[in-house]
């Protein structure tokens, strides 16, 4: 391990077979108007060039700190990068992903302006595999109060590729926990009870959404990132009322993969091995589902038939009296969403049979009702405000 000296920023990147984006992604950090920075690159056990190309790096640059270590994933890669960390601050990067050259200059400027903010992040352009926006290509960072019941709940969301952090904050809420695909989401919650978080306006870089990324990558990762960002909410709720905590451990976020071979299946595991009250268990059913119906709409993956089936009859009986009516019209209206705009507009992706699986009519049928209700008080708001105004 080479000689280092403190500097003002730590890069985390932690990589694995990125072979093929990593040196843009490399030069992209390289390339920063703000200089006061190491890269410490986390090799998570690649198989492919990604080793060679890290050494090529570093034996270039002294501001890199290389780390080879056996595939353990990607908090512990994390964790174990930050232990090599000088900086005052912490900065995420993936291995496939574009920083713009004034990513660090604005994210450490807002930090060092506000000393109750503790975390930073931006908005970005989503682009494919080969560099192409999608999506619709930018995507403004929102700065949102987050929801621990909502269905699902909600984050103050960062784009963890772009996190700038505090180091003291991150040592002080105990660094990332093993929570399979939502380890961002998860440290969120932790992070906002030390302190702000703020979401950038400037586009600051380019996210990389393709088949390899674990986001993007199958149906699967889907169904797990979508309940392991809710009981990371669970876990706040206990933390914040000052319950006992849900263990979240290695061991629980490895056999998540052996249970997910559907949404409701691996919710019903998670209840049963973390021994749920009813609350949380209807609770975690309810976003979960939606949570995935929104991963769906824009993932490159398509639910599965047993999912269809599934979800179809979970939300012919989910109702006010378990849920809650404002939940329950988000789970109906995210059924409808996804029926009508992901199917429609993909033209099901020709796999009508999952689409078939997916329809109750006599759901549609009430999904149809609240959203026409819906669509009655808006026209109604909007005829009361414009006679107020003629009338001011």
């Amino acid at each position: 391990m080479k000689p280092k000296r403190p500097v003002s920023v730590s890069v985390l990147m932690p990589v694995y077979n990125c072979e093929v984006y990593l040196s843009e992604a490399i030069k992209s950090i390289q390339d920063q108007t703000f200089k006061d920075f190491e890269i410490i690159i986390v090799n998570d056990g690649s198989t492919d060039k990604t080793r060679e190309i890290v050494d090529l790096f570093a034996e270039a640059d002294p501001r890199i700190i290389p780390l080879h270590t056996e595939n353990q994933g990607i908090v512990d890669a994390l964790n174990h990068g930050a232990q090599y960390a000088s900086g005052k601050y912490l900065a995420r990067m993936d291995g496939d992903d574009i920083s713009y050259a004034h990513r660090f200059a604005l994210q450490v400027k807002a930090l060092d302006d506000d000393d109750e903010i503790v975390a930073v992040s931006n908005s970005i352009v989503v682009i494919d595999e080969s560099g192409y926006p999608k999506h619709g290509g930018i995507n403004i960072a929102e700065n949102r109060v987050s929801d621990l019941y909502s269905v699902p709940a909600r984050e103050h969301y960062l784009v963890h590729p772009f996190l700038m952090m505090r180091r003291s904050a991150f040592d002080q809420v105990g660094g990332y926990r093993h929570i399979l695909h939502s380890e961002d989401a998860e440290l969120y919650f932790r992070l906002e009870e030390v302190g702000k978080l703020k979401n950038l306006p400037q586009v600051l870089g380019e996210y990389r959404v393709h088949t390899g990324s674990v986001s993007g990558k199958d149906a699967q990762n889907g169904r797990i990132q979508s309940v392991s960002a809710q009981l990371a909410a669970i876990s706040a709720r206990r933390r914040r009322s000052e319950r006992e905590d849900i263990l979240l451990t290695k061991d629980f976020a490895s056999e998540m993969k052996s249970h997910a071979y559907d949404i409701i299946s691996l919710c019903q595991w998670c209840i049963k091995t973390l021994s749920l009250t009813r609350e949380e268990s209807e609770w975690l059913r309810a976003a979960s589902v939606v949570k995935y119906l929104q991963h769906e709409h824009w993932r490159p993956y398509t639910i599965s038939n047993e999912d269809a089936v599934r979800i179809k009859n979970f939300v012919k009986t989910v109702d006010s009296t378990t849920i809650g009516e404002e939940a329950t019209k988000d789970v109906l209206r995210h059924y409808l969403w996804v029926i009508k705009t992901k199917w429609n507009w993909r033209h099901c992706d020709n796999n009508f049979s999952v689409l078939k699986d997916l329809i109750s009519p006599s759901v549609v049928w009430r999904a149809g009702m609240i959203a026409a209700k819906r669509r009655s008080a808006r026209r109604f708001n909007r005829l009361v405000k414009s006679i107020q105004r003629r009338l001011a």
